[in-house]
């Protein structure tokens, strides 16, 4: 992969990761991630604790810093509801810091954001753009319903921030079955709420989680800000209320039968 012209001269080849990207070190030394395709230039100027630091880039490839972590998709199917909410208030942090950079990162999947000890870094900003038209990409059971339209914008993100947290709560997708029927809800609805599935923090997350996984971006949160506050909001209903906590969920069994799909 080193030997391929869209290779950086300054980094030095360790391990294949995936087709085109690849761990490696730079001049110093330091662990970096080089993966093959353009990010905005914008991403260059972005520091954030939750966020992978984007290096150096340019029209062939991108570098990015190494995160020492594991994907969220390896983490157990449920989690306390202090930590789902910890994450996902992180996650928000991050996303605001690049909505407000006017980039959108399309693709807030569990396979995207890394568990560093008690903190999440959001990566792999492959799919990151602008907000407006856009390509049908992404994982698909992640995706929100305007992107499989061509369009995408900061409610797009969050769309995929719910799906994430729906998962933490409840061990479940909120998009189940086959690929087919998943994706027409998606679509058109409806979600499931949440509590009905044995979810941590009873009904406390029903509205926050339903708004986000709404079809249409105009009844979504209009921003990670906003949302953030509701779920906050949520978390101190939970904690004045310390019986929320539900019993473990079932829906693990069978919810990633098209894992491709999720």
């Amino acid at each position: 992969m080193q030997h391929e012209h869209w290779w950086p001269s300054h980094c030095h080849f360790d391990a294949a990761l995936a087709p085109g990207v690849a761990k490696a070190r730079d001049g110093t030394g330091a662990g970096v991630v080089v993966k093959r395709g353009s990010v905005p230039a914008s991403l260059l100027r972005l520091r954030h604790r939750h966020l992978a630091a984007v290096l150096a880039a340019d029209s062939d490839c991108h570098v990015l810093a190494w995160v020492d972590g594991v994907p969220l998709a390896r983490q157990a199917a449920r989690v306390p509801v202090a930590t789902a909410v910890r994450w996902t208030g992180q996650l928000l942090a991050a996303l605001a810091c690049l909505h407000d950079a006017g980039i959108v990162h399309r693709d807030v999947t569990t396979a995207n954001v890394l568990v560093d000890g008690d903190d999440v870094v959001l990566i792999d900003f492959g799919l990151a753009g602008p907000a407006g038209p856009c390509a049908v990409a992404g994982t698909p059971a992640s995706t929100a319903p305007e992107q499989w339209r061509g369009h995408a914008d900061a409610r797009s993100d969050l769309f995929g921030v719910g799906v994430l947290l729906y998962r933490l709560l409840t061990g479940c997708h909120p998009f189940p079955g086959p690929p087919f029927a998943a994706l027409q809800r998606i679509l058109h609805g409806p979600v499931t709420a949440p509590s009905s599935l044995a979810s941590q923090g009873g009904p406390a997350f029903d509205a926050l989680l339903l708004r986000a996984l709404a079809p249409r971006p105009s009844d979504r949160f209009a921003s990670a800000a906003a949302m953030a506050v509701e779920l906050e909001a949520c978390m101190l209903h939970c904690a004045a209320n310390p019986g929320l906590a539900g019993p473990a969920s079932e829906c693990r069994k069978n919810e990633n039968r098209n894992d491709k799909f999720r």
